[in-house]
């Protein structure tokens, strides 16, 4: 993260809502929280990734816009929006069909990094091993970082994708299709678990966007 940006985006935002560090701190519901605001604003100190999103929830915009635009040259703050819910992954199997069911029964977290996940039935994942964090140079998804999911398109070949295995596990693999098989494997070659795609093998979803970039 942009640490001189951030810090010079919660005081622009601060000045044109007329804030101070004790009203962010009061919005973000973080009780004593004014010098924390004013770290972030002032010292080199870096937000965690779940502080800028509740930073950013406060302003009312996106945390990955609160950590990379440069809201001074934007005539209009982007929107805020109602965001992606974080499911727990043995929520993944049934959704979208229980989707509202879910969303009335359960309190989940939500995600507000980008416009792009605003989309009807995505949902957030955290990633929860290091199964796709890759041990040589090339796409990782280290354990922790997030992860948007869309139920609603095809997968294709080299596509990460959200699977229910024989089991009836939820798990996260890259998906390939060769002439001998469609495969579903894993990043880290540490880590067992590649498989060979049947019909008890269920694909719930396409990931569309990661953000490891704003974890700390």
């Amino acid at each position: 993260m942009d640490m001189n940006k951030i810090g010079f985006n919660i005081r622009y935002l601060m000045d044109k809502k007329g804030w101070s560090f004790a009203r962010v701190a009061e919005e973000c519901r973080w009780e004593n929280g004014a010098s924390r605001i004013s770290n972030y604003v002032n010292t080199p100190r870096v937000p965690s990734y779940e502080a800028l999103e509740v930073i950013a929830k406060a302003f009312g915009v996106y945390a990955g816009d609160l950590a990379y635009a440069d809201f001074s040259k934007q005539k209009n703050i982007p929107p805020k929006f109602i965001g992606t819910p974080i499911l727990d992954w043995e929520d993944v199997l049934d959704w979208p069909v229980n989707k509202n069911e879910l969303l009335t029964k359960k309190t989940y977290d939500y995600l507000y990094a980008q416009s792009s996940a605003n989309i009807m039935n995505c949902y957030a994942l955290r990633v929860n091993d290091d199964s796709m964090s890759k041990n040589i140079e090339g796409k990782s998804f280290p354990e922790g970082s997030f992860i948007i999911v869309n139920p609603d398109v095809l997968h294709k070949h080299k596509d990460f994708v959200i699977v229910k295995d024989e089991n009836g596990a939820i798990i996260f693999r890259e998906y390939t299709k060769y002439s001998s098989g469609e495969y579903l494997n894993t990043l880290n070659t540490k880590v067992p678990g590649n498989l060979l795609m049947n019909n008890k093998i269920k694909i719930c979803g396409v990931v569309i966007a990661h953000f490891d970039n704003l974890m700390k």
